[in-house]
């Protein structure tokens, strides 16, 4: 039992009240060795609870979200000024537009002018195909 870097000597009933000198050095120790597991002691969650909210996982801890860029389409606008020009200069005009419109941080603005460039491809590709369906036909079949 250490009092004060005194020890009392453990043994025999007959021999309390034996007292040995103890080195300064084994007092420092033991003093650090009791404050460190104190202090672990006062980190350790008291229950299960606090030890849950201690261990989140890395992906969970305080990430900042940001909502996911809208599809702008400007790859279909491209593809869309091969088979139909005029559809395809506007599209691309609205493609650019929403890629502006995401690095301004105008979600909403970048969605819709991403949707009005899809839209026009669209329209490109049916427009296109009643090109080549109804009056391709009706041309090779007039006599010169």
């Amino acid at each position: 039992m250490f009092t004060g870097g005194i020890e009392m000597a453990e043994g025999p009933p007959h021999a309390a009240g034996k007292y040995s000198k103890v080195s300064s050095t084994s007092n420092m120790n033991s003093l650090l060795n009791s404050d460190n597991k104190a202090a672990e002691k006062r980190l350790q969650p008291s229950n299960d609870s606090e030890l849950q909210a201690e261990q989140k996982p890395p992906e969970q801890e305080e990430l900042e979200t940001y909502p996911e860029k809208p599809a702008s389409y400007i790859w279909l606008s491209i593809l869309c000024l091969f088979y139909n020009f005029a559809a395809g200069i506007f599209a691309l005009v609205f493609s650019i537009l929403s890629d502006n419109a995401w690095s301004r941080d105008d979600t909403p603005t970048a969605r819709r002018y991403g949707r009005i460039a899809l839209l026009l491809c669209v329209i490109g590709v049916i427009i296109t195909i009643l090109i080549v369906i109804i009056v391709l036909p009706i041309i090779q079949t007039k006599p010169v």
